[in-house]
């Protein structure tokens, strides 16, 4: 089958512009079914440090189900790195939520582990409400279940423009693909990277505010912990002692019948397992990065004009070639043939097939930049600000969920302090 039948046989998008007023939202979108039950489980897990002979590693544990089966796999962060690489080249325009930035030196310390097991674990869970990126072969079938998976993402064969064009057809069956120009789609486009600059900007000193209150929480968390673990049963042993003539059983916090150094223990295990800032932190952080991964997505748009561009440059190029060959004149192409005893005719069949080459690669193109605009403007937009209203909300969920982790052995510590003295003063 050659290439032209080849793109005559690829699947077809709509693109009737009557179809306009009448088609508001895409029909079948995954937009339809993000953010509710996916009956997808995955789960970033068991950070482990690896002696890898030069140096260490750490590898984290990606385990879940998913309609394909379970799956339960170690992934270092370079493999999230490559991969996400992978999917940007084989699914040009489409949003690719982004990952944690690289770090130079102290990819093992806790910290910074545990702040990537976070923003790792909302990488996969955004990409699992993507369907056809979470059911690409690069993501479901290397990334979740090979072994080797940085040998496979070297060896990966890139899409052609045509082969994309292929794949986006399957992906996206009812998008409204019209001209790149049209002035809706411009609109919307425009507009929407007005407002992702805007919030970027502020996004930045938001990041540095959240950064200050989460340290802060932190030693306030520390501070607390010496006042009820050393501080109060110091002061009590120390002076409280004196004044009930020694007796254990009329103290509070030092009387060993009493549940509090229990009770302030499990503070402790608390304090250390949940910073809630921390997810606010993560918040902005994530904000910021996912703004660099649609703004990334929208320049593929851009990247497609100029390598059209680029396309037509060359195709007249060569058409001034063959004319100049047509009528005897002496070429690059023809003084090369010379060399190696090809007469006039091979000279311009060279040039006719590469002009012939030239202009279905402007047509493939130019109807992958119609595509691209057309997926922005209906998939990826929509989903990005669906996305972040879900992701913000969620966030807020989980501040609420641990603060109240937190406050309660707090509140029970008290609650013990109280009992008991209330219970002294009744005597």
């Amino acid at each position: 089958m050659d290439q032209q039948q080849q793109e005559e046989e690829a699947p077809q998008y709509q693109n009737d512009e009557t179809q306009q007023m009448q088609q508001q939202e895409p029909q079948q979108s995954y937009l339809e079914v993000a953010f509710k039950q996916t009956n997808i489980q995955v789960i970033v897990s068991d950070p482990i440090v690896r002696d890898g002979g030069m140096s260490k590693f750490t590898v984290y544990n990606i385990k879940g189900e998913d309609q394909n089966g379970k799956f339960d796999v170690y992934r270092r962060f370079s493999d999230f790195v490559e991969l996400r690489e992978l999917l940007l080249k084989q699914w040009p325009g489409c949003y690719i939520p982004p990952i944690p930035e690289k770090q130079i030196a102290g990819g093992n310390d806790q910290d910074v582990v545990e702040s990537r097991k976070r923003l790792l674990q909302t990488f996969l869970v955004v990409i699992s409400y993507l369907p056809h990126i979470f059911y690409s072969d690069e993501f479901n079938n290397i990334f979740l279940r090979q072994i080797d998976v940085a040998k496979s993402f070297v060896n990966y064969k890139v899409a052609t423009t045509q082969e994309i064009i292929d794949k986006f057809g399957t992906a996206f069956p009812a998008l409204d693909v019209r001209d790149q120009t049209n002035s809706d789609y411009m609109l919307l486009i425009t507009t929407f990277q007005g407002q992702l600059k805007k919030s970027q900007n502020f996004l930045k000193s938001y990041i540095e505010q959240a950064q200050q209150l989460s340290a802060a929480k932190k030693s306030l968390n520390e501070q607390k912990l010496i006042l009820y673990q050393v501080l109060l049963p110091t002061y009590e042993r120390l002076n409280q002692n004196e004044y009930v003539g020694g007796i254990e059983n009329q103290l509070v916090l030092t009387n060993s019948q009493n549940q509090f150094p229990a009770i302030a223990e499990q503070l402790r295990d608390e304090f250390k397992k949940n910073n809630p800032l921390d997810n606010l932190l993560d918040l902005f952080k994530f904000e910021f990065k996912d703004a660099d991964a649609i703004q990334g997505a929208l320049n593929v748009r851009d990247q497609l004009i100029q390598k059209r561009a680029k396309l037509e440059t060359q195709l007249r190029e060569d058409q001034y070639e063959l004319a100049k060959i047509a009528s005897g004149k002496q070429t690059i192409t023809t003084i090369t043939n010379s060399v190696f005893n090809k007469g006039k005719d091979a000279a311009q069949l060279k040039v006719e097939t590469k002009i012939q080459e030239g202009q279905l690669e402007i047509d493939r193109t130019g109807k992958l930049l119609n595509i691209v605009t057309a997926i922005l403007a209906q998939q990826e937009i929509r989903f990005y600000k669906k996305s972040r209203i879900y992701h913000f909300n969620k966030i807020m969920a989980m501040i609420k969920e641990q603060e109240t982790q937190c406050s309660e052995p707090e509140f029970k510590l008290f609650q013990s302090i109280y009992d008991a003295c209330s219970a002294l003063l009744e005597q």
